[in-house]
């Protein structure tokens, strides 16, 4: 994710946000912010690509482990 924020902000891999004129909901993979502590590039990837992003609470490190919901019967 790192590798593809870098890419998106130095322009090396252009993006379009009128492809993307609708809303998109940002889901943080646990294995990523809890494992990783990453919780920042994904959101720099998608600022740019689709201008109408909200988040999906609770977001970041404190996010449901898709795990947990995997144990749930």
């Amino acid at each position: 994710m790192t590798l593809m924020r870098d890419l998106v902000m130095s322009g090396r891999l252009p993006v379009d946000p009128a492809r993307n004129a609708f809303p998109v909901t940002l889901h943080d993979p646990c294995n990523m912010t809890r494992l990783m502590g990453l919780t920042e590039p994904q959101r720099d990837v998608l600022r740019p690509s689709a201008p109408t992003s909200g988040r999906c609470p609770p977001t970041a490190t404190d996010n449901y482990c898709c795990a947990v919901a995997a144990a749930l019967p």
